[in-house]
């Protein structure tokens, strides 16, 4: 390891960077393909509703849908690259805004694209859970109508800790589910890249 690391450490066990922390779930998928499309049918959860109450292991399992075949894309610039393939695809009128968003983690099957917005030190924003349904309608506008869209939230398990003890003020429910980086790593027979980013929040 390079001499000006803290004695003992690698630069796995200093990044704070979701984007790495991606990358080693998106290689893990690579070598085990479907294994997260199961993992996130085992342990993603409907989110809360604002103004309640919620406790991890009583919430319901949410909804994900199936599929013989998945293909997985790691930040996944989704409009700006199917603009280029196809460049009637998106409206001129919408690309500036459009083409630099990115999906941390995507699953594509013929029917269906799984979204994972993934958050290991920060929480998510206002303004940017209430651009979920736009997202969703801009993709249905590129695919097709019959195309269902999913956006799950992967976070930290320290997070659900944090959602528990108050009644819920941000906008959670316009996820269609969350799921937590602790969940991931022991699926992954407990990945120690995916454990530090379980350990991340507000750190």
């Amino acid at each position: 390891m390079p001499p000006y690391f803290p004695t003992g450490h690698s630069w796995a066990t200093l990044t704070r960077s979701e984007r790495s922390f991606c990358a080693a779930l998106y290689r893990h998928e690579l070598a085990n393909p479907g294994s997260l499309h199961q993992a996130i049918r085992k342990h993603c959860k409907v989110p809360p509703a604002i103004g309640s109450r919620w406790s991890w292991n009583s919430a319901s399992v949410a909804h994900v849908p199936t599929s013989t075949h998945w293909e997985v894309g790691l930040e996944a610039c989704f409009f700006r690259d199917m603009h280029k393939a196809i460049p009637t695809a998106v409206k001129p009128s919408r690309f500036n805004s459009l083409a630099q968003t990115t999906f941390d983690l995507a699953l594509f099957s013929d029917t269906s694209i799984i979204i994972l917005e993934a958050k290991g030190i920060e929480t998510f924003s206002t303004p940017q859970l209430q651009g979920i349904e736009t997202l969703k309608s801009d993709i249905k506008a590129l695919c097709g109508k019959n195309i269902e869209v999913y956006v799950f939230g992967l976070i930290s398990s320290k997070y659900y800790l944090n959602i528990s003890k108050a009644p819920i003020t941000a906008s959670l429910h316009l996820l269609d589910g969350l799921l937590s980086w602790s969940d991931l790593a022991n699926t992954y027979g407990g990945c120690p890249v995916l454990a530090r980013a379980n350990s991340m929040y507000k750190t």
